[in-house]
């Protein structure tokens, strides 16, 4: 996976819980941590995923 920044990373974790395809999970601990964890509406999207990365195999194959 190529590398992408943190301002890119941020904008899209946060379109995907706008979406409700992720739900932030924050730990209060220190130092603070964050987490992410696919909702049930995310994880219908996982075989679509799969037979995507499959088919992308497939091509460069």
């Amino acid at each position: 996976m190529p590398m992408v920044s943190k301002k890119v990373l941020s904008e899209q974790l946060k379109q995907m819980e706008e979406n409700h395809i992720i739900q932030r999970i924050e730990v209060y601990n220190f130092p603070p941590e964050v987490y992410y964890k696919p909702t049930d509406q995310g994880k219908k999207l996982g075989p679509i995923l799969n037979q995507l990365h499959q088919w992308g195999n497939d091509l460069n194959a």
